[in-house]
């Protein structure tokens, strides 16, 4: 095996019949295509394209959608007899918070989700069993701060110890909604309020935790708060995604910050859409409550696109709404991280002037959405898997958000992780980039075919429906990679 990627054995037939020979014969039920003759079959069909230093760079392979979105990694891995794992001693389980995310990233790694049982004492003390051995394992405990954020602290906190005392080596705490995040300094001077956001690192570390991967903190200085490495991941990569693909005049917008301490946020995704932002500095008089707004940039006869890490109650977000609207804009988005939604902020985003409220699915957002059809919801576990994988493998994490490219001349990313699945067997793909989306091509690059021709092996599947009618065969353009880096 040279390092070429292949596809798996179940993907839906091309059209024209190029790759026909590829496929497994549909007789053949039990049997498993050897996967030497499918990458043999797939690159006689297409043809390798030839970089300037000699080596495959890529080809593209048309791909059936609806087979995708579906998609589960680990019945590729079973096609494949790959039952193990691609990464040897890994455990991934998860809490009771957010179980579909948690399946969701296990699927992207080719995992099963770890054997644990959770439950309740009579005197609703938690306990937690964990149902296989973990000696030696690289474990990972998936656990959101939602719901029943006191309970589900409690059972996180168990379960890491749980883990560390049966002799896991090293045991992360992956928390895609950080709890207490919010309580992260005393508001006024003299004020007797705790700083809970440190109180909760202080058990996790406590607790046995060595490593915290966690999304879109609250404030990023929580970090300083552990002894213990924390990986603060970013769904910026997934928010310009969405713009681009679902905002059709996303080019004449305004990106606006709900309060003065996202300014950095949105300048940000501002800056790689090369658009204009503003912000809107609120006053409160008390939690949840917001006395007076004011606007500072323009949004008059633009699109206007909140941008926030979290919203609650929604009181803020709504509010801002209405002096975006007032302002002249012509349609008002918003795009948040983490959407809690207590109280009354259903009925709030149901009653305000909204296009659509976007949320990441760090929280689970299912009965939310069959209240109000305005919520959309962006599936981030491709991120969390990828981070995952990296740190398993000691790969850097920060290159996921540090080479997410600015606009090109033609407005395209260059980079979009989550667009696609990467299986590795051995070492792992150093980088993936997806170009000319809008031309309906996929393409895929990386760097590490030359250093690692004898151990890789990857699949990699289309997730975008705008692929579907690709042409059979269709070679990828070297060049387009310096175009829009």
């Amino acid at each position: 095996m040279d390092g070429r990627p292949f596809i798996p054995a179940n993907t839906p037939k091309p059209p024209g019949g190029a790759l026909l020979a590829a496929w497994r014969s549909p007789e053949d039920q039990q049997g498993i295509m050897d996967i030497g003759v499918l990458c043999k079959a797939l690159l006689d069909a297409v043809g390798p394209q030839e970089g300037a230093a000699g080596r495959t760079e890529g080809f593209l392979v048309p791909c059936d959608p609806e087979l995708l979105f579906d998609f589960n990694l680990h019945k590729v891995l079973h096609i494949y007899a790959l039952e193990r794992s691609t990464m040897p001693n890994i455990k991934i389980f998860s809490g009771s918070s957010h179980q579909d995310l948690s399946q969701k990233i296990a699927d992207r790694l080719g995992l099963e989700l770890g054997k644990v049982v959770t439950k309740k004492f009579s005197n609703q003390e938690t306990c937690v069993e964990i149902g296989e051995s973990v000696r030696g394992e690289d474990v990972y405990i998936v656990q959101s701060g939602c719901g029943e954020i006191n309970d589900n602290l409690m059972e996180l906190l168990i379960m890491i110890n749980a883990c560390k005392i049966a002799s896991a080596s090293r045991v992360t705490a992956v928390i895609p909604c950080f709890p207490y995040a919010r309580q992260d300094k005393k508001d006024k001077v003299g004020s007797r309020a705790p700083i809970s956001a440190k109180l909760v690192a202080n058990m996790l570390s406590v607790s046995g935790a060595d490593h915290i991967i966690t999304m879109d903190l609250h404030a990023s200085q929580i970090q300083g708060f552990f002894d213990i490495p924390v990986d603060n991941l970013y769904a910026e990569p997934a928010v310009l995604k969405w713009i681009k693909e679902n905002i059709p005049e996303w080019k004449n917008c305004t990106i606006v910050s709900p309060d003065a301490g996202g300014a950095k946020r949105v300048t940000s995704i501002a800056d790689r859409l090369n658009v204009d932002f503003a912000l809107i500095h609120k006053e409160r008089k008390k939690a949840n409550e917001v006395d007076r707004m004011v606007l500072v940039g323009d949004v008059k006869d633009r699109v206007a696109i909140l941008v926030d890490d979290m919203a609650d109650t929604c009181g803020t977000i709504c509010h801002a709404a209405d002096k975006l609207l007032s302002a002249g804009a012509t349609k008002v988005y918003a795009i948040l991280t983490h959407g809690i939604f207590s109280g009354p902020a259903i009925s709030r985003i149901n009653n305000a002037c909204f296009e659509a409220v976007v949320v990441t699915n760090t929280i689970p957002q299912e009965d939310k959405m069959k209240h109000c059809p305005k919520i959309q919801v962006i599936d981030i576990s491709m991120i969390l898997a990828e981070a995952i994988r990296r740190t398993h493998n000691g790969e850097s994490v920060s290159y996921l958000f540090s080479h997410v490219p600015f606009a090109g001349r033609h407005g395209k990313l260059a980079c979009s992780y989550t667009e696609c699945v990467v299986v590795n067997r051995g070492k792992s793909l150093a980088n993936f980039l997806v170009v000319n989306q809008d031309v309906r091509e996929l393409s895929f690059h990386c760097r590490s075919y030359q250093e690692q021709k004898n151990d890789v092996q990857a699949v990699v599947i289309s997730y975008s429906r705008a692929y579907s009618d690709a042409p059979a065969g269709h070679k990828l353009d070297t060049k387009s990679f310096q175009e829009y880096l």
